[in-house]
């Protein structure tokens, strides 16, 4: 599919985030469940045609929005975690859709076991690629893959009918719950003997993870496993309770959606946790010990809702990045020899073309070759440039002589903001030894030069201070 998804990231504008087509996918899965909860009974086919055709909105869109951003120098850790995150909710939806398209399941109880199975390998993926603080590859679970695997199946059942995707649970739980039922003269209606598929396959993975979990061997990591085992313990004793303690307390078609959406909090913080280099944080597992009582769906939400505004709020100020809107970044470089507000004036007014601001500061060698051997060391001149309030990233031993391709793409470089200075001195962009290459791309913008303030001016107050103090010591 990657022609199809090439193709069709060129039609996208450059002033749409790639987020916002990330979002986009993520109500379109949300819409797909809404048509099959509200339509499926009353419409059937055109649910079923609607719900289709929103899937695979989603599933165009979740590949499109990454070749959007590389295209745009939009990839960044932000947009990447907003990408896992509305996979691992988007999954919730998915799951149910299937449930109803694919297997005709209306069971809510049966529903609520798919989608808490679904979640629970997410978690054990995830868990994995924590461990190993790598990136995660997704083997017939991930969103794309279930899809396929949808459309596979669909197939089959189109042809042979839906019994053969039922004969593994004939041949592995569902044969040991008769042997057992039979050997132990136990009640038709007990747990084991009215065991299906969907319980099955739930008890398998939950099991299986939380001994992975648990099992974890990672001294750095202890923390985060003793909270996510205490995490599957609570959210294993809020299912018990309801659905084999609590006769009344019978599965709501909110609960499918928001225990599954807990359980997609969980696995969130658990992405995060990697890419910050944390332990997972203690108020999830405060979170679970509050739900753990039947048809808390307002109190899930609450926490789902203030979680997600609260971690994507904190990024974005810390990263000073928008989260739904193209990202642009402007740069500029200099030598920021004791750095004075006429420097600090340049990057606020460089910031007003972007969202960020990226600061080059020369190295010691290539300043003392360009003009006087700077006062300041480069350790010093970028510590006091990483300082100033504009300033997003500093750039070190950035090129003094000529600022190429590489350089730009690699630094995902949008804005160039360069001295009105060198464009007076070179009106022809060729003639440019400094900024040739963004000036011909169209990306350079001319910046206004303070002049009541420079950096020789400050040398020589100084030095003329110097001569007077001598003077007045002297007599």
């Amino acid at each position: 599919m990657d022609p199809v998804t090439n193709w069709l990231a060129k039609f996208v504008p450059d002033n749409v985030a790639p987020n916002v087509l990330t979002f986009a996918g993520f109500i379109a899965m949300a819409q797909a469940w809404w048509l099959c909860d509200q339509y499926s009974e009353v419409q059937p086919r055109l649910a079923a045609t609607a719900s289709v055709l929103s899937i695979i909105t989603f599933w165009m869109l979740d590949r499109v929005d990454g070749k959007h951003a590389r295209r745009l120098m939009n990839d960044t850790p932000l947009g990447e975690l907003f990408k896992y995150v509305t996979q691992v909710l988007g999954t919730n939806f998915l799951v149910v859709v299937l449930c109803r398209l694919l297997l005709e399941v209306d069971d809510l109880d049966k529903m609520w076991y798919c989608v808490q199975t679904m979640q629970l390998i997410m978690l054990y993926k995830h868990w994995c690629a924590f461990e190993r603080q790598s990136g995660i590859t997704y083997v017939l679970i991930g969103p794309g893959e279930l899809i396929t695997i949808a459309t596979v199946l669909l197939s089959v059942r189109a042809v042979v009918g839906i019994e053969p995707i039922f004969w593994w649970y004939d041949y592995t739980w569902g044969l040991a719950c008769s042997v057992a039922s039979e050997r132990f003269g136990l009640d038709p209606n007990s747990y084991v003997a009215t065991m299906n598929p969907a319980r099955a396959a739930f008890l398998s993975v939950y099991y299986i993870t939380i001994a992975r979990i648990g099992t974890s061997m990672k001294k750095e990591h202890s923390l985060s496993r003793k909270a996510l085992v205490s995490i599957m313990i609570l959210r294993g004793v809020s299912a018990w309770v309801r659905l084999d303690l609590l006769v009344g307390a019978k599965i709501m078609r909110k609960d499918v959606i928001l225990d599954g959406l807990f359980y997609s909090m969980v696995i969130s913080d658990l992405i995060v946790a990697k890419m910050a280099g944390r332990q997972l944080h203690y108020y999830v597992v405060l979170m679970a010990t509050t739900v753990v009582v039947p048809h808390l769906q307002f109190l899930i939400l609450c926490f789902v809702t203030f979680y997600y505004i609260a971690i994507f709020a904190d990024l974005m100020n810390h990263m000073n990045m928008p989260l739904l809107q193209a990202c642009k970044n402007v740069y500029c470089d200099g030598i920021y020899d004791l750095c004075h507000v006429g420097h600090k004036n340049l990057f606020r007014h460089a910031l007003t073309y972007g969202n960020r601001l990226f600061v080059g500061v020369i190295g010691d060698e290539d300043a003392n070759n360009y003009k006087r051997p700077p006062v300041m060391s480069a350790a010093e001149r970028e510590a006091e440039v990483s300082n100033c309030k504009c300033v997003s990233k500093v750039i070190r031993n950035a090129p003094c002589f000529g600022l190429t391709e590489e350089f730009i793409r690699k630094h995902q470089i949008h804005v160039v903001a360069f001295g009105q200075e060198y464009l007076d001195r070179y009106p022809n962009p060729d003639d440019d030894p400094y900024y040739k290459v963004p000036r011909k791309n169209g990306i350079a913008i001319p910046m206004p030069r303070t002049q009541s303030l420079s950096t020789s001016d400050l040398i020589r107050r100084i030095q003329n201070e110097d001569v007077i103090l001598e003077k007045k010591s002297a007599t």
